[in-house]
């Protein structure tokens, strides 16, 4: 009996990586990140892709690095959706202004064959490429539909800081169009060959895993190879490796709601506080290696489920901490102040004593709050130095110990 490999690797152009052809969409899940890079991100694709596409040696190659993908039904993403978002919002800004410029057979066909089109025989329209629950809306609005429905921009509304995103990196893209080739003939000749060696000559290593935990193994091994993945993605990755094959789309959708804590709010700033809550402060790399050491070593809390539903509790503390309004309590006061002060030292404090009774909780967030003040404003004590007592207030204390909290934030204080 032959068995069904664990992973498939491939070497496949952009072409083959976006053809539109087997009405496959590639899906960013749902528990996957939103649209991150900033500009420096894509100034650097623009870069590359432009020395490289009027390199003089016509046998050149350019690498883009690595997607992994889960075969469900249709593909998840997961690893890779920044860069294929990129690839896909260059090339809407490609087919537009060559539509604009004339060329608007070139143009169709890049939209065809890597962006989106009708299904064979329906009125249904196939998207290559579908982001997650913050982005999909408006990518499709303001960059896949463009061409299908002349209104489709200006319905467009960005109520995401990811969203902005999108907007920023395909309005640069536009830009440079314009700035670098101009119009005319020789700009069509221009953007059709940088295009060209985008889709050709540029390349990606695509690993198809059959099962979530392998995926992840592969996910992580990228990170050991220097591709820069973050503390929250890789805790993620490790949880998905070593759960119950049974328990994996259940903890998927628990870390789709970790994902999504709040617009303002940082996923990766949550998977540290709540580990400052929890065994104190940690940085960087240092975090992601202390979470698998403790995986590892099978301690208290760290097994796949466990851990997923106590980061799913600080996600939803976390949240209300960013949702507070004032006047709604002296707490939710002071976390309010806290979120409009950016006053990061205190947050893990406020996460551990959230569910304390609420004349403690009252007590103590107002005590940190303004130790918080006096230490910046009159003490100009660094951050730092005051940062290091909230956390180890945020890991010791207990609903049992508010006088202890007490007396040390007040030793503390001007």
């Amino acid at each position: 009996m032959v068995t069904q490999p664990e992973m498939h690797p491939t070497v496949d152009t952009i072409s083959q990586l976006l053809s539109t052809s087997g009405d496959v969409t590639l899906t960013v899940p749902a528990y996957q990140r939103s649209y991150a890079w900033k500009k420096s991100q894509f100034t650097a694709f623009w870069d590359d892709l432009y020395e490289f596409a009027f390199d003089r040696r016509p046998d050149a190659a350019y690498f883009l690095g690595a997607v992994v993908l889960v075969n469900h039904q249709e593909p998840h993403i997961l690893d890779g959706q920044q860069r294929i978002t990129t690839l896909t919002l260059y090339l809407c800004s490609v087919a537009e202004y060559l539509i604009e410029l004339g060329d608007e057979e070139y143009a169709r066909s890049i939209v065809s064959d890597y962006i989106t089109r009708w299904r064979r025989g329906t009125k249904v329209r196939h998207y290559r490429i579908r982001l997650g629950n913050h982005d999909e809306s408006f990518f499709r609005s303001f960059a896949q539909d463009r061409f299908h429905d002349d209104e489709a921009p200006r319905k467009a509304k960005a109520d995401m800081p990811s969203n902005d995103r999108i907007k920023e990196c395909k309005e640069y893209f536009d830009t440079q169009l314009r700035n670098v080739f101009g119009a005319g003939t020789q700009a069509i000749e221009g953007i059709r060959r940088m295009t060209d060696a985008l889709l050709d000559r540029a390349y990606v290593m695509k690993v198809t895993a059959f099962k979530l935990n392998e995926a992840g193994r592969v996910f992580e091994r990228l990170n050991d190879r220097g591709v820069g993945l973050s503390p929250v993605e890789l805790v993620r990755s490790l949880v998905m490796q070593r759960c119950d094959e049974q328990d994996g789309e259940m903890l998927l959708r628990i870390w789709s709601k970790i994902f999504s804590v709040h617009p303002k709010a940082s996923v990766d700033s949550l998977l540290r506080y709540h580990w400052v809550t929890q065994k104190g402060d940690a940085t960087g790399g240092a975090l992601y290696k202390l979470i698998k050491d403790a995986f590892v070593k099978q301690e208290p809390g760290f097994e796949p489920l466990r851990f997923t539903r106590n980061l799913e509790q600080a996600a939803r503390t976390y949240r209300s901490i960013y949702e507070a309004k004032e006047g709604n309590g002296e707490f939710e006061d002071v976390a309010h102040s806290v979120v409009i002060l950016n006053a990061k030292p205190l947050i893990p404090f406020l996460m551990k004593i959230h569910g304390f009774a609420p004349d403690s909780r009252d007590r103590l967030a107002r005590l940190a709050f303004v130790a918080f003040m006096r230490n910046r404003l009159i003490a100009d004590e660094s951050s730092t130095s005051f940062e290091d007592v909230m956390y180890d207030l945020a890991q010791r204390m207990t609903a049992e110990s508010p006088t202890m909290a007490s007396l040390r934030i007040c030793s503390h204080s001007v």
